[in-house]
């Protein structure tokens, strides 16, 4: 994890074994990665002062300035990167591991190991606040997927879920809704653009699809990601990949042209004018992950 000046989680880095970058979530620009060493992207290996060591194969691409010990084959060989075991050796110097200097390095990795097993909850908190603050984005990020089922069964992310159906709740409360509930997904601003101005734009029709403006009735506490709703609604590829659903907007069924349902938990207000009236009651952040 990288942290700002506050100790505030501001990126999650996730490597393979011997370096290679898996995913990375947030946006701070920073070469100095796995293991703390600096990142060379114009080279592409990592700069470990005497020689480089390319991530990819788990080797150093040049042979190592240090002859070795007799007394420890593993040290003879020229090429090899942390004892060919980077999950307890380090090499940064790039000319012996790290392990082989010093018996305590070995504990103190250890012991950071542990730690850092004991404080999955911490991990957790850190995904929960970097979606929180907009790092984290499922929308754009296809990678986040390895990640999800761990997020929909967490207690934090059950607090989420709990959340929304509050708001939503006290928003149908408020209104005095007496119609049917559902929800519309789109992004933060065309969201409060909606319940401002009460309408909703409508699209062309397509064969087997009417045009008009579109709902569900599933709601964002839903056992489902983000990435499975696009799935389900969209039909170009680009937007089902990448549009952008994190927002829902509460919308109360009691303005004419009434929402029809479609099937697939879809439903449709069919209207050939470019917007539709609607009883938008309310907005927030969509609770999938």
């Amino acid at each position: 994890m990288l942290t700002d000046a506050s100790a505030n989680v501001t990126d999650i880095y996730v490597y393979e074994a011997f370096g290679t970058l898996i995913d990375h979530i947030g946006n701070t620009s920073n070469n100095y990665l796995f293991t703390g060493e600096q990142y060379d992207p114009n080279a592409g290996f990592y700069y470990l002062r005497a020689r480089y060591y390319n991530q990819t194969n788990g080797r150093f691409v040049s042979t190592d300035p240090w002859r070795g010990s007799m007394s420890d084959p593993m040290t003879l060989h020229k090429y090899l990167y942390a004892n060919a075991n980077p999950v307890i050796y380090a090499d940064p110097g790039g000319k012996m591991s790290s392990i082989s200097a010093s018996a305590t390095i070995m504990a103190l990795m250890s012991a950071v190991t542990l730690t850092a097993i004991s404080n999955h909850q911490q991990m957790e908190r850190a995904y929960v606040g970097l979606y929180r603050s907009g790092s984290l984005n499922t929308n754009t990020d296809g990678r986040l997927s390895p990640y999800m089922a761990y997020k929909l069964g967490s207690r934090e992310w059950a607090k989420q879920k709990k959340a929304a159906k509050t708001k939503v709740e006290e928003a149908v409360r408020k209104s005095g809704c007496r119609g049917n509930i559902l929800y519309h997904y789109t992004n933060e601003e065309e969201a409060q653009d909606i319940v401002i101005f009460q309408d909703m734009y409508t699209s062309s029709p397509h064969p087997g699809r009417p045009g008009g403006a579109y709902a569900t009735d599933i709601p964002p506490w839903a056992k489902m990601t983000q990435q499975e709703l696009r799935k389900q609604f969209y039909f170009s590829r680009h937007r089902r990949k990448s549009g952008d659903v994190s927002w829902f907007v509460v919308l109360c069924n009691n303005v004419e042209p009434f929402f029809g349902s479609v099937g697939n938990n879809e439903w449709v207000k069919n209207d050939v004018a470019p917007t539709t009236p609607v009883n938008a009651v309310g907005c927030a952040r969509n609770a999938m992950p």
